[in-house]
């Protein structure tokens, strides 16, 4: 839901926010407020209360706020803190913030990032929900500060200001070997990410910009210890597992169907989206559901057939969108122009796919994302816990590289313990897992879902689920195999045949870059790649018989470059 950009300069009045820079994140409304030297616009795509009365930047006497983001138990929250009907999140929220109750904020099902504007002293502060669901970026020096809902937003106001832009060596440099970022970074020299669960005080009279955490704070702490000590302690009794996760479960669900438009559901036929989709089956929300839709594939790790089965025994209607009609080289343009930079996830392509096709029939897309990091459902937690989605080498550098590539020693060092703290145990394995794996899903979730204005809500994502599975301490085995979803799946839908594998979301890249990676287009590409790997990073690549592996840091290097 929504996008918002804030500009303030010390030297002079900002120029306007463009109107168009984050229009595919709310066409809904957008209206831009100026304050001395300082300049906020905000995007709105309608979700709760679809009058004018929820249109931000939102502002009193005192105050103005923007917010990008839904809080799903508004209705009972504004009755308990104020005693007041709220018709929307959106004011309760300006309401909690004006009161300084923002810390009420970190416990509620939903998700968040928001500012908050003091017109008197011009005074910033902001902050962001407690798992990273919604992005928060941020540009600082000595007379410019920026934040934004992406990064390439604040890219172009930079421009605008006249300012210089560089890419970032070291986010290059760690993208190349791990496929993602961390640490903050983006491509992008001064542009950062804000960690999640920070909030942030802008003081333009003294010029400083605080943060609550850094982002060793936030791979350091414990995300299930800090989930439960924000939550008071509630009376959970292990013997009854399924019927205490089955209840949080539900509650969480049923509150995500809390808005004033129809939902989809993306169905994959696994366990996670078929349990979602059969309790709201089972919960009578039938009038609300337009349909579930599914991106299909041909091969092994096709589940459509299941998804189709599953859809029509709950009587759904269902759309199946086949990944074999699209170009795909075309396609994966596509989604790095609306991810704004080199993609971390290939799936992110099919992910592209759905949220467009869903866009054409309703705005709200109710996804089973998260069941697999807080319910240890990869197959790599049924071994030894020592191979997980957190800081995995991607590629081995040297076997294409002659040239060794310097990465920042603090950060491999930081990487190299945080990954032994990991394999200590399971807990800590899922801790660091869900700060990256799933951090970096949450972010691709976020750019391309509203690169095509469509909210994604994920149930099983939710603080009272985490703090329920931190309260057992996984004393059940069936949670670690994600034994007690499948069994709740089994009280809602007993027809429903359990996978003996799990398949999860799959793009077919390595068949589709085998049979073209000779290509011109694709070489030319390729090629432009490793030029720029040569000539930015000093690096020289000796090894020219591209694998599947290098083969998509080098497609995604060389089309992110190219539309610069």
């Amino acid at each position: 839901m929504c996008g918002f950009a804030y500009v303030y300069r010390k030297d002079k009045e900002p120029k306007d926010i463009p109107q168009d820079l984050l229009f595919h994140r709310g066409p809904d409304y957008n209206n831009q407020i100026r304050l001395p030297n300082t300049c906020l616009r905000h995007w709105r795509l309608s979700i709760v209360d679809l009058s004018s009365k929820s249109n931000q930047p939102l502002h009193d006497d005192k105050f103005v706020f923007v917010y990008n983001g839904e809080i799903y138990n508004y209705l009972n929250l504004g009755k308990e803190i104020f005693n007041k009907n709220y018709t929307s999140d959106t004011k309760l929220f300006f309401d909690l913030l004006k009161g300084s109750n923002e810390d009420v904020l970190d416990v509620q099902s939903g998700f968040y990032s928001y500012l908050l504007l003091n017109k008197a002293n011009l005074i910033m502060k902001g902050g962001r929900d407690f798992f990273g669901k919604k992005n928060l970026f941020y540009y600082f020096d000595n007379n410019l500060a920026c934040f934004a809902s992406e990064e390439k937003a604040i890219k172009k106001i930079l421009t605008n200001e006249g300012k210089k832009i560089s890419l970032s060596k070291s986010a290059f440099i760690q993208y190349l070997e791990y496929k993602d970022l961390f640490f903050g970074k983006t491509f992008y020299e001064g542009i950062k990410e804000i960690p999640p669960g920070s909030k942030i005080t802008f003081d333009p009279k003294s010029w400083k910009l605080e943060m609550s955490n850094d982002w060793k704070d936030y791979y350091y702490s414990d995300l299930r210890d800090t989930a439960t000590k924000k939550i008071e302690k509630v009376n959970l009794k292990v013997s009854n597992l399924n019927e205490n996760v089955e209840e949080q479960v539900v509650k969480a669900i049923e509150c995500r169907m809390n808005c004033d438009v129809d939902v989809q559901i993306a169905l994959s036929g696994g366990v996670d989206s078929s349990l979602i989709s059969a309790i709201l089956k089972n919960k009578n929300y039938q009038k609300k559901i337009l349909k579930s839709i599914n991106v299909g594939f041909e091969g092994d790790s096709d589940e459509s057939q299941k998804a189709l089965i599953t859809a029509n025994f709950l009587k759904f209607k269902h759309e199946l969108i086949n990944f074999k009609d699209y170009d795909f080289l075309n396609l994966l343009e596509q989604s790095i122009n609306s991810y704004g930079s080199p993609l971390s996830h290939p799936h992110s392509l099919a992910y592209d796919l759905l949220t467009k096709q869903a866009r054409k029939e309703g705005k709200v897309l109710i996804t089973g994302e998260g069941a697999d990091e807080l319910f240890w459902g990869y197959n790599h937690y049924q071994g030894d816990f020592k191979e997980s989605f957190a800081f995995r080498q991607f590629i081995n550098t040297k076997k294409f590289i002659k040239k060794e590539i310097v990465f920042d020693e603090e950060e491999r060092i930081q990487i190299e313990n945080l990954r032994k703290r990991a394999n200590e145990n399971i807990f800590n394995s899922q801790d660091l897992e869900m700060k990256t794996h799933l951090l970096s899903l949450l972010r691709r979730n976020d750019k391309i879902s509203m690169s095509n204005s469509i909210e994604i809500r994920s149930p099983f994502i939710d603080i009272n689920i985490l703090h329920l599975i931190n309260t057992l301490k996984a004393s059940e085995s069936r949670l670690i195999n994600k034994k007690v979803l499948k069994d709740i799946l089994k009280k809602y839908n007993p027809y429903y045949e359990e996978d003996i594998k799990k398949i999860g979301f799959y793009v077919p890249f390595d068949e589709w870059f085998n049979i073209n990676k000779e290509k011109k287009v694709l070489k030319n590409i390729l090629s432009n790649a490793i030029g720029f790997y040569e000539d930015f990073l000093g690096a020289h690549v000796f090894n020219k018989n591209i694998d599947n592996k290098f083969g998509w840091i080098l497609l995604n290097t060389g089309i992110f470059i190219k539309n610069l």
